[in-house]
Parts: C-alpha cells; structure tokens; sequence
C-alpha cells in the first residue's frame, strides 16, 4: 500500500489539473502505488517515479496535459508534485505543453531525483535555475521547448547549483539556443551533450575546456572539432 499522504497529495494535483482524455483515470483505488504511471518502491512504499508523459505524437486525438489549467501553471504543477515526495528518482512530463515559471522551490526538495523528462513543452532556459540544486540529478531532457537564449546563459543557470556535479545526459536539441560553445569543465560527470537543430554559430573556441567524462556531443552547426570526443 501506498503512503497515505503521498496518495492525498496525488488526489489534490489530480483536482487541480484538467484531464479531458482520462490520463489519472487510474487514480482513484486505495493503494496509489497501482495507478497508471507510478511506481513505488517495494521497500518503504514511497513514491518514486512519475510518469506523466503527454500523447502528443502518437495518439489522435492528442492526449496531454494543458499548461495553464484553472489557473494552475506549470510552476504549480512542479512544486504540488515535489510535495508527494522527495524520495521520487524520475519523473516524465514530456509531451504536455506545459508554460511558465518553473519553482525553485522544486529543486529545493527533490533530493533524489536522478531523471526528469520536460521534454516538448513551453519551458525557457531560464527555467534551468530552479534545478540548478537538484544535486542527484543525473539526466535532464528538454528537446523541442521554447528555449531562445544563448547557451553560455543556459548553461549558466544550470551550473550555479551543485547539479554541475551530478548532470551526466542533458538534450537541449531542436530549440532556438544561439550562440557558441562555452567552457563546459564546470560540468564534471557530463558524457552527452545533445544540441543538434538549435541556431549555434561559429566556431569551437580552440583549447575550449570539456568535462574529464564527455563522450558525445552532438552540435551539428559549428565548425571545428575537438580532440578525443565525439563530435556530430
């Protein structure tokens, strides 16, 4: 059985959000640990995955999440979620246009995520500063947001918190992030970095300092290359 609490807070955000093709469906039996899209742990009982994920491509008509929703934005969504749990490891909400602001309040509390999916929604690189102190955070997805900043901003507001540590996987592809590849050292467990299909220009700054662990890194639309790494 589920924790009554981490239920209680399910039903709450379930309340607050409109569901018109009957995603949460699920969510209405005793033991929260059975309902669509969440996984506990066998152990303590605690929730530790969320997978909220939207249909957009795959489904007609288009199952997801709406963004703004009896007033309940999308830093709303983030922060009533980070109250079911901070024992939550990953969370999924790709696919649900969601906009807005996320909390730093968010990345405050979850202090066992290792994998957040926000892939295909609204979202701005400035939203990276709320999980900038996720400090188990070990892969982050966000292709196809609504990202226009330059990526030395970006990348900045995500490597102001102990996250720098922990990020090994971050997909920034198909955005609209300009600019050049700024010194990525700070990021010291990285081994991929997706940037493919955004408007970066120039070149790869000669010497340019990379994590120890970089395996991949996909730009796609800058010239020159970099000793050792696999560049596409």
């Amino acid at each position: 059985m589920c924790i009554q609490t981490e239920r209680e807070a399910l039903l709450q955000f379930k309340a607050a959000i409109e569901d018109p093709y009957g995603m949460l469906s699920s969510w209405t039996t005793s033991d929260c640990c059975q309902w669509q899209g969440i996984r506990c742990s066998n152990l303590t009982a605690h929730v530790l995955m969320l997978d909220l994920h939207g249909d957009l491509f795959n489904d007609v008509p288009q199952r997801y999440m709406g963004g703004v929703i009896h007033n309940f934005t999308s830093s709303m969504i983030l922060q009533w979620l980070s109250n079911v749990t901070s024992n939550l490891v990953e969370l999924d909400l790709s696919g649900n246009l969601l906009e807005g602001s996320t909390s730093n309040h968010f990345g405050r509390v979850m202090n066992s995520l290792e994998h957040l999916d926000l892939s295909y929604n609204i979202f701005k690189g400035d939203d990276f500063k709320s999980f900038a102190n996720i400090c188990t955070l070990r892969s982050l997805y966000a292709t196809e947001n609504n990202f226009s900043e330059d990526l030395p901003s970006i990348l900045h507001n995500l490597s102001s918190g102990c996250v720098r540590h922990s990020l090994q996987d971050l997909d920034l592809s198909y955005n609209q992030i300009t600019g050049s590849l700024p010194d990525l050292s700070v990021f010291s467990s990285l081994k991929t970095l997706v940037l493919k299909q955004n408007q970066l220009s120039g070149k790869i700054p000669e010497g340019i300092r990379l994590p120890f662990h970089l395996k991949s890194l996909s730009i796609n639309s800058l010239e020159g290359g970099i000793l050792g790494t696999h560049v596409l």
